[in-house]
């Protein structure tokens, strides 16, 4: 009997030897996979790109202002012309440059209040992103954004400053933007989305606003310049 059960003993221990084998074999070939990454991603700037177009003709921009046509063979990256306008009223040739997106030369010549002179551009996005402008800066008014601050005012030869400084004020910028279609931001928004292919236009306008405050004779205004800035994040 004794010895029976020192067998059925040996017998346990030697099952119980054999599974902690089994289970430390076990362990020893489990393994943990980990995988670790990481990526850059560097857009290519030249992916973004805004075009400035003016019309290169007084024709040209008559038939935009009367008719709303705009031919690719009317447009050009270099230059503007200026809308023909009432007699006296002149303005210089705006020039382009895209390689610095500026738009430069602008000289007005305006004869008395209510008179005004407007310069047109064509705005594409020919990038891979949709483009937005911002307009926050700028006061909205039925899809103008005007510019209050006046501009630096200088009396001509025998004209009275004192008369020039209180008329300086009336004389303004504004610019105005419509999408293609010619349709202007809807209540006012302050920001606007060029998709990638499409295209706006762009107004910019100097005028003499309507005044008591007559000056006595000539006078020059220089203005600040203006920005607006084209992102990719709205």
């Amino acid at each position: 009997m004794n010895k029976d059960r020192r067998s059925k003993s040996l017998i346990i221990v030697a099952l119980a030897l054999t599974l902690m084998v089994l289970t430390v074999g076990f362990a020893a070939f489990s393994e943990t996979l980990s995988i670790s990454s990481s990526a850059t991603v560097t857009p290519n700037e030249q992916d973004f790109k805004i075009t400035i177009y003016g019309f290169n003709s007084l024709d040209a921009v008559l038939d935009f202002e009367m008719n709303g046509t705009v031919n690719d063979a009317d447009l050009s990256t270099t230059l503007s012309y200026p809308s023909p306008s009432g007699t006296g009223i002149t303005g210089t040739t705006a020039l382009i440059d895209n390689s610095t997106h500026t738009i430069s030369n602008i000289s007005v010549s305006l004869t008395k209040p209510t008179t005004e002179l407007a310069y047109y551009f064509v705005v594409k996005n020919e990038g891979k992103y949709d483009a937005y402008i911002d307009l926050s800066s700028y006061e909205a008014n039925d899809g103008e954004y005007l510019i209050i601050n006046p501009g630096t005012c200088v009396a001509g030869k025998d004209t009275t400053d004192s008369l020039v400084q209180a008329t300086c004020e009336n004389v303004v910028r504004a610019i105005g933007i419509t999408n293609a279609d010619r349709t202007p931001l809807e209540n006012n928004e302050t920001i606007m989305e060029i998709p990638k292919g499409k295209y706006i236009y762009l107004a910019y306008l100097i005028g003499y606003m309507d005044t008591e405050n007559l000056a006595d004779g000539p006078f020059t205004v220089s203005f600040d310049e203006l920005q607006l800035s084209f992102t990719t994040a709205k």
